[in-house]
């Protein structure tokens, strides 16, 4: 019987160790699916931007890490399904004292010989049911934030009672107002933003300066919808937050956020540029993304893409440069045709003649307009 518990507790260790290992290689092979579909997708980006002698390189660690993996699952396995048989041979050697020197009864004898065989289905039965179970953990895990995703409802505001509301008419209406603003990270004993207060008039082209850490950001947070301040007042053309709704209020008032929190999705440069906005695009789309590409000086980057405006980039596609990306940024923050854009440091690592550029490009689109730089 102990040598039964033991063996039991022995198992138990093993199946999670199988399901350590199916879970490992669950997801080393989905994530060499989703690679291989983009590397067909950006097979031209790496004909045209990488060496020949790189170009199955990831392929190739990802397809090392693969059979490592699989080889863990399968030792894993194998000790698991080898366990109910290793223990009849364990438990035998433990009665052979018995049998060889006639210490018990016969009919003890032929009842612990039983014991063993039930132990020995009732492990099959385990082994084979735990490792169902396992699987079916592990696929559960994969789709759970499927579901988890459309389950999720906006916790600030209602897109089902939201207005639609109409362009300002003239310059000088005012567009937002913050009055007495309060904001407070968990855990943290002052104030991030205290008794803030400003008024944004429509056509208004504002610089928010400051120190590392001052707030800016956390502001920027907040008039786009993001964050929800602990005290003070919040007023886009006259109503609250909740009263526009959340779907409305962050088509009104969008933000480009600093370059390390901006992100160049896998997909295509329209895909990127037209974040947003009604997918697919229709004509008129494509045609204003390309506008803006040359107003920010992205023609020519469309003119080296095989595919132009769809070449994929990202990860396994086109690989863009520092400056791309921020110029990508800011595009794409302007073809929102948002009333009040906001740029959380877009311009601090960028050229003179691209800040120039970028600078022009903005002035030209965003009627409102609120840039934030660190001092």
């Amino acid at each position: 019987t102990l040598v039964y518990i033991g063996w039991l507790i022995l198992t138990a260790l093993k199946i999670y160790q199988l399901y350590r290992a199916r879970g490992g290689w669950t997801h080393q092979r989905l994530a060499m699916s989703q690679n291989f579909i983009e590397s067909l997708i950006g097979h031209q980006t790496r004909v045209v931007q990488e060496p020949k002698e790189r170009w199955h390189s990831r392929e190739d660690e990802a397809l090392s890490r693969y059979l490592d993996r699989s080889e863990k699952l399968d030792n894993a396995t194998k000790t698991v399904t080898q366990l109910p048989h290793a223990w009849v041979f364990v438990a035998i050697v433990a009665l052979s004292p018995q049998l060889m020197f006639h210490t018990q009864g016969a009919a003890l004898v032929a009842v612990s010989i039983g014991g063993i065989i039930l132990g020995f289905r009732a492990l099959q039965m385990l082994t084979s049911s735990m490792t169902l179970i396992a699987s079916a953990a592990i696929a559960a895990r994969n789709i759970a934030p499927l579901f988890v995703a459309a389950a999720a409802e906006s916790p600030m505001g209602s897109p089902d009672h939201a207005l639609t509301l109409c362009s300002p008419s003239e310059p000088g209406e005012i567009l937002l107002d913050v009055h007495e603003l309060e904001f407070r990270y968990p855990r943290r004993p002052t104030p991030a933003l205290e008794r803030c207060s400003l008024t944004i008039r429509y056509g208004d082209r504002v610089l928010l300066e400051g120190r590392s850490g001052g707030g800016k950001s956390t502001l920027a947070s907040i008039i786009v919808g993001l964050s929800r301040p602990s005290n003070g007042l919040l007023m886009f053309r006259g109503l609250d937050f909740d009263t526009v709704g959340v779907k409305e209020w962050r088509r009104r008032v969008i933000c480009a956020p600093q370059f390390h929190d901006n992100h160049v999705l896998r997909g295509s440069m329209a895909l990127n540029l037209l974040l947003g906005r009604k997918w697919p695009p229709v004509k008129n789309d494509i045609l204003e993304a390309e506008r803006i590409c040359r107003e920010l000086k992205l023609d020519s980057l469309l003119a080296r893409m095989p595919r132009g405006i769809w070449q994929p980039v990202g990860e396994n596609g086109w690989q863009l440069s520092h400056g791309e990306r921020s110029r990508l940024f800011i595009g794409r923050a302007l073809l929102q045709g948002a009333d009040l854009v906001i740029f959380d440091e877009s311009f601090g690592t960028l050229d003179p003649e691209s800040l120039l550029i970028c600078m022009n490009a903005v002035l030209k689109r965003a009627s409102t307009l609120i840039v934030i730089a660190h001092s």
